[in-house]
């Protein structure tokens, strides 16, 4: 990076249309590899809406704790574009801008990065510039930053606040039974936002990272589920470890960039921070249904009673109207014998006596009857 001392750029013209933000991660005192994120956006106002995208400025100087953009050059920028629509979130950008050259101004207190305009600006654009390593100020505090857009034609300005302070990462999980695919963390609470990792081992070790949560605003988190990225098949103790948002895309790219970006949260010591263990019980997470088969009733109702009694009824009746109809069959019979010698059995005109049977109850003692009077009649007649 040239470095032009105290020269500074044309002094842009302060327009209405354009609003910044910037964000240091880490944010700790004296970092000297933090990573900033630069975002202006550009209203109906901005002065360089419908112009090529020249150049970007960020200014330190204005402020006090002042960071330090000296160690930044065109191979250590993240990346530098346009975000157009608002549709993607943190520092991803739709359009990326060529960067022609990287010149320090100011003693290392502010960067100029100018560019190829490769890019026309639209309103409603966000111009991303993500500037590392920057050298964070030795005081905590909060500061002022100046930026600029089309610094040398109709430039656009904007003031961010940048703080600086002591980042801090708290991360409990406890012991769980899992199905293997998910864990579980009972609490997150991130000072810059970021990650949580499940890790099958401790400390800074991209190989052993096997699944981590989506990005976690900063701030208290409760019963964070980390999807694991291949199945669990054996009783295992893991490690839960807090990662920061390095690069400001919202992803998690410390595996895949090999341990240089989204790295994890350390003290001033330089040792990891907001990490916690559990030993994982891998089977069901679901209840097991203890419900006994109920034994069959055997006890007899009244219906069943009921039907039991009609059913012997039904025999007794049958077994009655059997032994009638036999008695009947008896009876006509000897009358019909009675009658061989002359006559008709009912004292009729001369019928030849064929007799009906049936099983009607008491129709035995209504032949019977019959019978004795036609054997009394015919006695008469015989007499007579």
């Amino acid at each position: 990076m040239t470095v032009l001392g105290s020269a500074a750029a044309a002094t842009p013209v302060a327009a209405a249309g354009a609003t910044a933000t910037i964000d240091a991660t880490p944010s700790g005192p004296n970092n000297s590899e933090s990573t900033h994120t630069v975002v202006v956006e550009l209203g109906a106002d901005a002065g360089s809406t419908g112009q090529q995208l020249n150049d970007v400025v960020v200014d330190y100087s204005v402020d006090q704790p002042t960071a330090g953009v000296s160690n930044v050059g065109a191979d250590t920028i993240e990346r530098v574009g346009v975000d157009r629509g608002g549709d993607n979130m943190g520092t991803r950008i739709d359009e990326n801008a060529t960067i022609s050259s990287v010149t320090g101004m100011k003693n290392g207190a502010a960067v100029q990065v100018s560019l190829a305009g490769n890019l026309t600006l639209e309103e409603g654009d966000e111009v991303v510039l993500v500037l590392t390593p920057v050298q964070n100020p030795q005081n905590a505090g909060s500061a002022t930053v100046t930026t600029t857009i089309n610094s040398q034609s109709a430039a656009d300005t904007a003031n961010a606040t940048v703080s600086y302070e002591a980042h801090d990462a708290m991360a409990s999980v406890t012991n769980q039974t899992t199905s293997g695919e998910t864990v579980t963390v009972d609490s997150v609470n991130l000072s810059e936002g970021g990650f949580v990792a499940v890790q099958t081992q401790s400390g800074a070790n991209p190989g052993s990272v096997v699944g981590t949560s989506g990005y976690l605003e900063a701030g208290q988190h409760s019963d964070v589920t980390v999807e694991l990225d291949e199945s669990l098949e054996e009783n295992q103790s893991v490690v839960v470890q807090s990662y920061m948002d390095t690069d400001g895309d919202l992803r998690y790219n410390y595996v895949d960039s090999g341990g240089e970006e989204d790295g994890l949260y350390l003290n001033a010591d330089g040792n990891p921070i907001g990490s916690d263990t559990a030993y994982l019980t891998i089977g069901s997470t679901q209840s097991t249904d203890t419900t006994t088969a109920t034994p069959t009733d055997t006890t007899t109702t009244a219906s069943d009673m009921d039907d039991s009694d009609s059913s012997d009824d039904s025999d007794s009746s049958s077994d009655s109207d059997s032994s009638d109809s036999s008695d009947s069959s008896d009876s006509t019979t000897e009358m019909s014998e009675d009658a061989e010698d002359g006559g008709s059995s009912d004292g009729s005109d001369g019928s030849d006596g064929e007799t009906t049977e049936t099983t009607s109850p008491g129709f035995g003692v209504v032949v019977t009857a019959l019978a004795v009077l036609a054997a009394a009649a015919f006695a008469t007649r015989r007499t007579n």
